[in-house]
C-alpha cells in the first residue's frame, strides 16, 4: 500500500472514516471546553514554554528560566488542580467553589484583564517553588515551535483565549491519528474491522485527557502511529526508508520517548516483512533512515548532554546520572509500578487525579494482561505455522514492548530520585493505535472470536466509562458540586438530588474562565451532542456485539 492508499478504500468505508474523524473532533472539542484552565497535566508549564519561545525567540534554560508574570498571576486567579495543591500558589477547585460568588467573579475578572505584555517578564516570586520554573524544558522543541503559529496569531488576545486556541490546535494535530491508525490497522484486518478499532480509539477518555491540553502528546501520538504504520508496511525503496528516518527524527524532536522506537525501526527495516530486498540492501535502508533521523534530531540530544550531562535531558535522568541504576532496580516495587501505569492509563481525571471505582481499574488491568498474553501466543504461533503477517506483527509488538521498557526505565529513574515506584500511564497513549492492534490480536487469539465482537465489547466498556466519568465525576467536580473530603476521597454526585435550577447552575458555572463564545447555550448544545454520541455508541456497540456472534475470524 502506498502513501496514497486512500484510493484503495471503498467509498462507503471512506465516508465511515470521515464520520469517525468528525466524532473524534466533536468529542475532543467538548473535552477541551469543559476542562478548566491549567487542569491538563503540566499545562501551564507547556504553555510557558511556547510563550518564552514566542517572546524571546529561544529555548528555555533548565533551572534558570521561570514562567512569565502573566502565567504566574493566572495561577493566583484561576481554580487549580487538587493533587499538586494549587501549586502552592492559588486555590484548588475545591477551595475556589466554596468562595462567595462575588469573590469568584472578582478573580475571573482579574484573569480576563491580565495584560499580555506581562508575558514578556518572568516572575520573581517564590524562588523555591518548582512549579514556577520552566521544567518542561526537558522536552524537545518541535511541538512548541509549531504552537508558535496559533500563539502569534493571538498574541494580543487575553490569556484564556490563547490557551484554548492552542488546545484546539493540538486537537487538530492529534486528530491525524484517526486516518493514520486506520491505515495501520487495515494492514492486518479488513477495512470494516479496522474502522471498528479506530472507532474504539475515539471513545477512550484517557486519550482525550492527553490531547486536549496544551502539551506535546498530541503531536507524539500522531508521529508514533505514523512511524509504526510506515514500518509494518515494509520498505521497497530508498525513498521509503528516508521517510521513515524523517518521521523518526521528528518524533525524537517531539518527545525523548521516541528513543524507544530506534531499535524497533532498525529491526523493522532489517527483517524481511513482505519484500524480497537483499540483506545488504536492507542494511543500507537502516543506514539511510538513521542518517535522516540523526540529521534532524542529533543537535537536541547533543545540547542536552552539553548542558545537563544527560543525553535525554529528562529531569530525573540528569538528577540520578551518578547513581547505580542496576542495583536500584532490585529495590523497585515493580508490581506497584505496573498497577500505577495501567490505572493512570485507563482513566485519570487530569491533574486533579480524579479516579473511578476501584473495580473498573482491576477489570481493565486483567483485560490488558490477557491481551498481552494472547499477543505473545499469537506472535509465537505466527512463526510456528508460519503466517503471512508474522514479520509485520512482530514489528508492531517490538514498538509496543520497547515503549514499555522505556516506561520501566522512567520508573527506575523516579524511584532513585524520589523513592516512589511509579510513573505516569498517560505517557502510554503515544502508542495507542499500536497498543490496540496488539491487544485486539491478543484478545481474538485467546477467545477465538472475531475482531468485530472484541472491538464491540471494548467500545461498550469505553463508552460507558466515558459517560460516567464526564457527567458524574468531571463536570460535577469542575463546577463545585462535589469535592474532596478531609481524607482525600471524592464525594459522590447524586444527580437525582438536583432540580432544574441545579442543572442550570452547573451549565452556568462551566462558562467561568472560558472564552467568551463558550456560553451556556454553547455548553448545553455541546453536552447534548456529546451525550447523543455516547448513547449512540453504546447502542452501536451492542448491535455489533450481537452481530459479531456470527463472526469467528481472529485478527490475522
Amino acid at each position: 500500500m502506498s502513501l496514497t492508499g486512500w484510493s484503495s478504500v471503498a467509498a462507503g468505508h471512506r465516508r465511515a472514516l470521515l464520520l469517525i474523524w468528525a466524532i473524534f473532533l466533536i468529542r475532543a472539542g467538548f473535552y477541551l471546553s469543559f476542562t478548566p484552565l491549567w487542569e491538563g497535566f503540566d499545562e501551564h508549564a507547556h504553555f510557558a514554554y511556547v510563550q518564552l519561545m514566542a517572546v524571546e525567540g529561544r529555548l528555555p534554560v533548565a533551572d534558570k528560566d521561570r514562567i512569565s508574570q502573566e502565567v504566574y498571576f493566572s495561577l493566583k486567579q484561576a481554580p487549580l488542580p487538587w493533587q499538586p495543591g494549587g501549586f502552592g500558589v492559588g486555590l484548588t477547585h475545591d477551595q475556589y467553589w466554596k468562595l462567595e460568588e462575588a469573590d469568584r467573579r472578582r478573580l475571573e475578572a482579574g484573569l480576563r484583564v491580565l495584560d499580555p505584555s506581562l508575558g514578556r517578564t518572568e516572575t520573581a516570586a517564590d524562588q523555591t517553588n518548582p512549579f514556577l520554573f520552566q521544567y518542561e524544558r526537558q522536552h524537545p522543541p518541535l511541538y512548541y515551535a509549531l504552537c508558535l503559529i496559533p500563539y502569534r496569531l493571538s498574541d494580543r488576545l487575553n490569556l484564556i483565549d490563547r490557551v484554548f486556541l492552542i488546545r484546539a490546535f493540538s486537537v487538530l494535530i492529534a486528530s491525524g491519528l484517526i486516518p493514520t491508525a486506520f491505515f495501520l490497522l487495515r494492514r492486518f484486518v479488513g477495512d470494516t474491522e479496522a474502522l471498528l478499532v479506530v472507532w474504539l480509539v475515539t471513545l477512550l477518555p484517557g486519550l482525550m485527557f492527553d490531547v486536549v491540553r496544551v502539551g506535546n502528546e498530541s503531536l507524539a501520538v500522531l508521529l508514533f502511529t505514523l512511524l509504526v504504520w510506515l514500518s509494518v508496511r515494509g520498505v521497497t525503496s530508498r525513498r521509503q526508508a528516508l521517510i521513515i528516518g524523517w518521521v523518526l527524527g521528528c518524533g525524537l524532536l517531539t518527545k525523548s520517548s521516541f528513543l524507544t522506537a530506534v531499535i524497533p525501526v532498525g529491526l523493522g527495516l532489517l527483517i524481511p516483512l513482505d519484500t524480497s530486498r537483499p540483506l545488504k540492501t536492507r542494511f543500507g535502508d537502516v543506514g539511510l533512515a538513521g542518517l535522516a533521523a540523526v540529521a534532524l534530531s542529533a543537535w537536541w540530544y547533543a545540547l542536552n548532554y552539553w548542558t545537563s550531562g544527560s543525553w535525554t535531558g529528562l529531569y530525573f535522568d540528569s538528577a540520578v546520572q551518578d547513581s547505580s541504576l542496576p542495583k536500584a532496580a532490585l529495590s523497585v516495587d515493580w508490581l506497584n509500578a505496573f498497577k500505577t501505569i495501567l490505572s493512570s492509563h485507563v482513566w485519570f481525571g487530569n491533574w486533579s487525579f480524579l479516579k473511578l471505582r476501584g473495580w473498573i481499574y482491576q477489570l481493565v488491568m486483567i483485560a490488558v494482561l490477557l491481551g498481552i498474553v494472547g499477543a505473545a501466543i499469537r506472535l509465537a504461533r505466527g512463526f510456528l505455522r508460519p503466517e503471512r503477517d508474522r514479520y509485520s506483527f512482530l514489528t508492531a509488538v517490538l514498538f509496543y514492548a520497547f515503549f514499555w521498557l522505556g516506561l520501566g526505565y522512567h520508573v527506575l529513574l523516579t524511584f532513585v530520585a524520589t523513592g516512589v515506584s511509579a510513573t505516569a500511564g498517560w505517557y502510554l497513549y503515544t502508542t495507542i493505535a499500536c497498543e490496540l492492534l496488539v491487544l485486539v490480536a491478543g484478545w481474538t487469539t485467546l477467545t477465538g472470536v472475531g475482531v468485530t465482537r472484541v472491538a464491540a465489547i471494548a467500545a461498550l466498556g469505553a463508552a460507558l466509562i466515558d459517560l460516567y466519568g464526564v457527567f458524574l465525576v468531571l463536570i460535577p467536580y469542575y463546577t463545585g458540586f462535589i469535592s474532596h473530603d478531609a481524607d482525600g476521597s471524592l464525594s459522590s454526585f447524586r444527580p437525582w438530588t438536583l432540580g432544574p435550577a441545579g442543572y442550570v447552575e452547573i451549565v452556568s458555572r462551566l462558562t467561568a474562565n472560558r472564552p467568551a463564545f463558550m456560553t451556556r447555550e454553547y455548553f448545553l448544545g455541546s453536552a447534548i451532542l456529546f451525550l447523543l454520541i455516547g448513547v449512540g455508541s453504546v447502542g452501536l456497540a451492542i448491535r455489533f456485539l450481537l452481530q459479531g456472534k456470527r463472526e469467528q475470524r481472529p485478527l490475522a
